[in-house]
Order: structure tokens, then sequence, then C-alpha cells
């Protein structure tokens, strides 16, 4: 089961599952990302999700964190199943700063918007579509992002909180070009004072 917790100093949030639930929240996330250059001026925020990513993938390939979380088994079941098995199973882990687990987890709305728009080709409204509203990636992502919330909620106060949650259900798009334009920014003035 995916899990996120706060870290013990409460600067970010742990991520953590066994391989199989590591793996289904990057294939999600990877899908709704779209490839490079398909959502314009989306590009600095699909960065920065990819980095994200990049600690999920490093995660569960055993570079990162590991734990061992109970799972449940103990001596009585294993003479009731007449089978000899761990009692703990293996997760594995990650940790990211809170600063970008929230970007990460607003930028995902417009993500998941685009991708309902390219999903339900047709429909009126893209996230009332029926082959939208079942699909296993928004599903990933939305328990992901309700799980970062929640993480947040236990280190904010009620009404940061709540100041949050508004920018979390905004209806204008505002991740698209600012941040495509401030990333932009950034790399031409990187490279301008490291090359000048």
């Amino acid at each position: 089961m995916l899990t996120i917790k706060n870290t013990p100093k409460l600067a970010g949030i742990s991520i953590s599952g066994d391989y199989p639930d590591l793996d289904t929240l990057y294939r999600s996330l990877l899908a709704i990302i779209g490839d490079e250059g398909e959502y314009g001026d989306y590009e600095g925020a699909r960065l920065r999700v990819l980095g994200l990513m990049y600690d999920i993938r490093h995660a569960f390939q055993g570079d990162r964190e590991i734990e061992f979380v109970p799972n449940g088994m103990d001596e009585d079941r294993m003479k009731f199943l007449g089978l000899i098995a761990p009692e703990k199973n293996l997760y594995y882990a990650c940790q990211i700063y809170y600063p970008e687990a929230l970007f990460v987890t607003i930028a995902l709305n417009d993500f998941i918007r685009l991708y309902a728009k390219k999903q339900a080709r047709t429909a009126p409204i893209p996230l009332l579509d029926k082959r939208v509203q079942w699909d296993a990636h928004i599903a990933t992502a939305r328990l992901f992002q309700s799980l970062v919330m929640s993480c947040l909620r236990e280190v904010v106060t009620e009404a940061s909180f709540k100041r949050i949650m508004n920018l979390m259900h905004k209806d204008s798009v505002w991740m698209d070009g600012w941040i495509h334009i401030a990333v932009s920014g950034f790399a031409q003035h990187s490279v301008s004072e490291n090359c000048g």
C-alpha cells in the first residue's frame, strides 16, 4: 500500500511502498504528464514532476531507503494456514522536501485536466467523461495528492491548510506560462552567468 508520512523533522514527506505500489505511482505520473513537448508551456512543471519520479524510481530500484513493515502474519496464523512466511514486508522509500512535494501536488491538477481532455477527446467536460472518471492513472495521482495533503494538514495551522486547499481547488490554470517562463529565464540566466 502506498504510504506517505511526514519526515521526523517535518521538512518534507517520505513516500514508501512495496515495488508494485511505487511502480504503479511512477507509471501513472508518467502517463499523466505526457511526452516531452506535448503540453507546451508545461515543460517546466513537467520537469519538476520528473524530478519526483526520478526519486521514486530509484527508491523501488533499491537506491534509496528500505524499511520492513508488519504484514499481519504471526505464529498463530502461520500454524493455522500451515505455512512459513515472513512477518514483515520490504518497503522502499524516498524523501521529498515539502516545497517540491506541494508544487508537484498542485501541478498535477493541471496535468490531470490535460490528460483527461486528451483521453475524453469529444466530451464537453472531460473530467465527467466515463472513460476518464474510471481511469486508473488519474485515481493513482489523486491518491498521491490526497496523501500529501493529509500529511500537510498535520504540520500547518488550520488557516494555512485552508488557503492551500483553496489553491488546490482553484479552477483557473496558473501553472502553464509562468512556470515555463520562470524555468527558461533561470536557465538562460544561469547559462549566461556561467559562460560569460
